[in-house]
């Protein structure tokens, strides 16, 4: 008999680690980057957590880009999940980056479709992309410059 115990216990501990590897805790983040600008990304963010999802935004920081707030789910009952938004500029874009560490990674995609949709219907269709322009300093480096036309000199 002890040795169907042991089996069963290997039996049960190999399936919880097949759960805990398809239910995995999103211990890294779910990112969008955002064509809309940094105040909209943040303030859209802001409107959806407090307003539509009634969430308890812990600490808001536009300055250095976050949000924290608590999250409960129907899956975690009253047991209070952190999260974090963060929000970066980069390229003419907004990287909008969603941290939920103790749920499964799905909530941060649906999260972010959220957000993704309440920006639209706030602020309409992203604005165009402009294109990456050289500043001036750059355009002048791109020219050739005298030395490069001058011919080598003569030797003596």
């Amino acid at each position: 008999m002890p040795r169907s115990t042991t089996h069963r216990f290997l039996i049960a501990t190999a399936l919880a680690a097949v759960c805990f590897g398809f239910c995995r805790s999103a211990a890294a983040a779910t990112t969008h980057h955002s064509p809309y600008t940094y105040s909209q990304c943040f303030g859209s963010t802001l409107r959806l957590l407090k307003v539509d999802l009634n969430v308890p935004v812990v600490d808001p920081n536009a300055e250095w880009g976050y949000l924290l707030f608590e999250y409960t789910t129907l899956e975690s009952g009253t047991r209070k999940n952190r999260g974090a938004f963060e929000f970066v500029r980069r390229d003419g874009q907004v990287r909008v980056t969603l941290k939920l560490p103790q749920l499964p990674s799905y909530h941060e995609r649906v999260m972010l479709k959220q957000l993704q949709r309440k920006l639209a219907d706030e602020h309409g269709p992203p604005p165009p992309r402009q294109p990456k322009t050289k500043s001036p300093s750059e355009t002048d480096r791109d020219k050739p410059t005298e030395k490069d036309n001058a011919s080598p000199p003569a030797k003596r």
